[in-house]
């Protein structure tokens, strides 16, 4: 695995331009420069700002490993010009990043990247090997590899792919489409490498396990890896949708399911018979500023109308009871409570224009039903959530909906106007109900599968629906032994913590509350249980 982290360019001063009104430290945190002022640096001064780059490289070399520190442009260089002054501010702080390096040994590689490379009018801007070595990598992000065939050929590239984009922060994308095209043009214009853009984990698995497929290379012994990649994009999309359902679900629904995902993805997002968009993002500045993942409001007549665009989540919820097998079923549903989510989300769309427009008019009473209505799908919404997080993304997606779109977008933005054009205060009855009535579940947030010997194992733990009593965690060799018990504390609400002590071999482990269990397969007729790989020394 190779890492990297980096910092936007310039650290030092970024130079006046279109979007900049006068020069400004772009880089260094106010903080950091009323210290060095204090200290009688002038945070301006390039020999202060390479000491700056040279502080951070010691304490990356210091703390952790790393491949490469990357040096990033600003995002408006897709769409503005840059003055020729703002560009060489650039190549100013980048022969200061590179000298600081120097100092220090070279213990890393510098690379670049940006939204996209270069500068508008010349994408091979930072190509000179006196600027950056040719060993160097050059990132870019945009589609199909843009630009790169602007390189020189000695250039390590490394193209781009988006995974999923932030306007759709709270809804699934399905882009495995847009991957074999990026894959396509970055192994066409000689590209080193391909990294996919993404927040969330979990809910990308299709894009994820979609690239893996793409850019797997295969060989033998005696052969070296070939470099290929399917042909015929829409047969290619509908061959892996099947093959990665079935793995996921099972053969029993496998190849329908995949059926389903395919002809989402093969449409594309907000296409007739493709996966609705019903994320968006708002710009509303009094309330939430520019926020992705806002419900689009939908001025369509009725639900009636708009939900015929979601016929495709009650055809995955007819595949349902062909499952066989706890674990498929637990990765069904994931995706299945997803898509019920989104399916929620167009119905509150259509019922936040409803109130918006009731709000605008004047129309208070139908604003406060249309607003009861909200809250009731809210809650709908919240429970699937909850059912189905494993995740940090997962709870990201559970704390955009809490904050934009009910406190922001709700509470913030009308709810003094409706209470004076109601002459009262509003009823609990049109908030949602912060009680949870769904399935009783117990989770890990972000199982690991692997640590280090001598390394103990802490766990994040949400148990839903199931008493306040702590679940039970059992702990033992993998694959033999008596289970241990190990202690489980309760830190708020319904979250909880555990320390696994470090363990001298790979080890299982689950946790019960009744006949709640996690892993959910814990409970099946030929259990799986939670496994942990020991490898490596401690660090």
């Amino acid at each position: 695995v190779k890492t990297a982290v980096g910092t936007e360019l310039p650290m030092g001063v970024e130079k006046q331009g279109a979007e900049v009104k006068a020069d400004w430290i772009r880089g260094i945190p106010p903080a950091l420069q009323l210290h060095l002022k204090e200290k009688g640096l002038d945070p301006k001064d390039p020999s202060v700002v390479q000491e700056i780059y040279k502080g951070i490289f010691t304490r990356i070399m210091r703390i952790h490993d790393l491949d490469y520190y990357w040096l990033w442009t600003w995002e408006v260089w897709q769409a503005y010009d840059m003055t020729p002054t703002q560009i060489n501010a650039v190549k100013q702080d980048i022969a200061m990043a590179r000298k600081a390096l120097e100092e220090l040994g070279n213990p890393f590689q510098i690379a670049m990247a940006g939204w996209k490379i270069g500068s508008a009018d010349n994408p091979a801007e930072f190509d000179d090997p006196k600027l950056l070595p040719y060993e160097a990598p050059i990132m870019g992000l945009w589609d199909e590899a843009e630009s790169f065939e602007d390189l020189s050929r000695q250039r390590k590239k490394w193209a781009a792919t988006w995974f999923e984009e932030d306007w759709g922060l709270g809804q699934l994308q399905l882009g495995i489409g847009r991957i074999w095209s990026d894959a396509h043009a970055a192994l066409k214009k000689d590209c080193h490498g391909l990294i996919a853009k993404h927040w969330r984990t979990r809910i990308l698995s299709p894009n994820a396990g979609a690239m893996r497929d793409l850019t797997w290379a295969y060989g033998t012994t005696s052969e070296p890896p070939k470099r290929t990649l399917p042909g015929r994009k829409n047969s290619w999309l509908r061959d892996y949708y099947q093959r990665w359902a079935t793995t996921q679900f099972g053969p029993e629904v496998g190849p329908d399911a995949g059926a389903i995902f395919a002809s989402l993805d093969r449409r594309g997002n907000n296409q007739p018979g493709g996966l609705p968009k019903v994320n968006f993002w708002d710009t509303d500045s009094e309330t939430a500023g520019a926020a992705p993942a806002a419900i689009r409001p939908n001025e369509e007549e009725s639900w009636d109308t708009a939900k015929k665009n979601y016929a495709f989540v009650e055809k995955l919820e007819a595949l349902r009871p062909k499952i066989a097998g706890r674990g498929n079923r637990e990765r069904f549903d994931y995706f299945l409570k997803t898509f019920q989510v989104m399916r929620l989300m167009g119905e509150f769309g259509v019922v936040r224009h409803q109130f918006e427009l009731s709000m605008r008019e004047g129309w208070y009473a139908k604003a406060l039903a249309a607003r009861t209505k909200m809250a009731r799908l809210f809650e709908q919404m919240m429970r699937l959530h909850l059912e189905k997080v494993t995740n940090a993304g997962d709870l990201g997606e559970i704390i955009s909906l809490e904050i934009l779109n009910w406190h922001q977008l709700v509470v913030l933005k009308w709810d003094k106007q409706l209470e004076r054009g109601l002459g009262k205060p509003i009823p609990e009855s049109a908030n949602p109900s912060p009680v949870y009535d769904g399935a009783p579940v117990i989770r890990v947030l972000g199982t690991e599968t692997h640590i280090n010997k001598g390394q103990a194992l802490e766990l994040t733990v949400i148990a839903l629906g199931t008493g306040d009593t702590p679940p039970a965690l059992k702990v033992r060799p993998l694959g033999r032994g008596a289970w241990q018990d190990v202690p489980v504390h309760h830190k708020a609400r319904r979250v909880y913590s555990a320390v696994i002590p470090p363990q001298a071999d790979d080890f299982e482990y689950y946790l019960e509350s009744g006949d709640t269990k996690f892993p959910v397969t814990a409970g099946s007729v030929s259990p799986i249980y939670q496994t942990v790989v020991v490898a490596g020394d401690s660090r």
